[in-house]
């Protein structure tokens, strides 16, 4: 399990969000995996390749009302 708190954005990594607007999208070029429909960021080649055998959560909801007590749960 890799958590990325206080590491590098979502945006920067993992979800690039290639079709959103210039101000809401990440800097970084989009780069395909070979899951269809999955695409990384260029900071992440060789993470990209290997795509397939990840499980990549990008979005996560809790009804804990504390930060640090909601990243626990």
């Amino acid at each position: 399990m890799l958590l990325e708190q206080g590491g590098l954005s979502h945006l920067d990594t993992w979800d690039p969000k290639p079709d959103l607007a210039p101000d809401n999208r990440s800097p970084y070029r989009p780069i395909s995996t070979p899951v269809a429909g999955m695409q990384f960021t260029e900071l992440l080649t060789r993470t990209s390749r290997v795509a397939r055998h990840l499980a990549v959560v990008r979005g996560m909801t809790h009804r804990v009302g504390d930060h640090p007590q909601g990243t626990a749960y």
